[in-house]
């Protein structure tokens, strides 16, 4: 039996288009135009994923997902917020709202399978037939939300990698713990709890203690980073200067020893 996915989105091209690339990756597609459509089609067709838009007319994207999650039948239904609202902010609502990912418009093509393969597996804890059979899982912590964002993009389009980001320390401890990633990209300097914090915090958990940690700084040096913060830990250091593919490249092989 295919994958069945409820696709809300009010707009007619975006649905077009969006369906179409579903459609090609095997997915069956089932579509709402509305918030209200989303409620009742989430209860009566019962989808394995729910692709969610934000700005939705009747009712929108947030009180669609959050009756979705109120309703017994439906609140285990993996969500996916899929919006050009793309500020810190806009994020934090739609995981409060109940969605499980967040993925800013545009987007390409494997962009969006890679979070519903991602998501399908949380669900299951067996990958997709989509997706890779041996997919490691990389957990981005960084307040830079277009930086973030970037590097989960292209880590995803290799489909080699499942990747979370969370752009606040504090949050990002919590969603190591759910998460258990096979490695963690941590920026030095955050707002709310720094890079050093995050990794003390995390290697004061056993369950996690040992997932390597690739420390991500607009500092110069290894030298210049000890120094700055007293890190501790972290064995791996990248220059947010340094260009993605680089970064990317890094991180390979790093999970490859």
């Amino acid at each position: 039996m295919k994958t069945r996915i409820l696709l809300v989105e009010d707009n007619p091209a975006t649905v077009e288009v969006i369906q179409q690339e579903l459609e090609i990756l095997g997915y069956d597609v089932v579509v709402a135009k509305n918030g209200v459509e989303a409620v009742e089609l989430a209860a009566s067709e019962l989808p394995d994923l729910i692709i969610m838009d934000i700005a939705l007319p009747k009712m929108d994207g947030l009180q669609a997902a959050s009756r979705i999650r109120a309703n017994p039948k439906t609140a285990a239904i993996p969500m996916l917020a899929a919006t050009a609202k793309a500020l810190p902010e806009d994020k934090k609502k739609c995981l409060a709202a109940g969605c499980d990912d967040y993925l800013p418009k545009p987007f390409t093509h494997s962009e969006l399978n890679a979070c519903i393969v991602s998501l399908l597996k949380r669900k299951t804890g067996v990958v997709s037939p989509h997706g890779a059979p041996s997919m490691k899982k990389i957990l981005i912590i960084d307040d830079n939300v277009d930086f973030s964002d970037l590097v989960r993009s292209k880590l995803q389009e290799t489909g080699r990698y499942e990747v979370r980001v969370e752009n606040q320390g504090s949050v990002g401890v919590d969603a190591a713990r759910a998460f258990k990633p096979d490695l963690i990209i941590l920026d030095v300097v955050m707002p709310d709890m720094d890079g050093p914090e995050v990794a003390e915090k995390i290697q004061e958990d056993n369950t996690i203690a040992k997932v390597p940690i690739v420390f991500l700084t607009s500092i110069v040096s290894e030298e210049e980073v000890k120094s700055h913060s007293g890190l501790i830990g972290g064995r791996h250091f990248i220059a947010k200067t340094e260009r993605i593919q680089n970064i990317v490249s890094y991180v390979e092989q790093i999970l490859s020893r």
